[in-house]
């Protein structure tokens, strides 16, 4: 994560599936998770619909305008995608 915010990459989390919120916050606690992380507390299904999402995890890139230059790639490619 530090690395990415040396490149001026903001990271966000969302669980995006059903998820117990207290097992969430955790889950997060306990994996000394440094970015913020949200839930969806809509109806799931119909967010990931909406939102494109095909598998889980998905990842979205943005630029500072938050316009989504990238999407649906593996960490791996974090880098190229930058």
């Amino acid at each position: 994560i530090e690395q990415l915010r040396e490149k001026g990459v903001a990271v966000i989390g969302i669980q995006a599936s059903k998820a117990d919120e207290g097992s969430l916050k955790e889950w997060i606690k306990s994996s000394n998770v440094s970015f913020p992380v949200g839930i969806v507390e809509d109806d799931e299904e119909q967010t990931r619909f909406k939102w494109g999402v095909k598998s889980l995890p998905w990842l979205i890139l943005t630029d500072k305008e938050h316009i989504v230059t990238a999407e649906g790639f593996g960490i791996e490619d974090m880098d190229g995608n930058i």
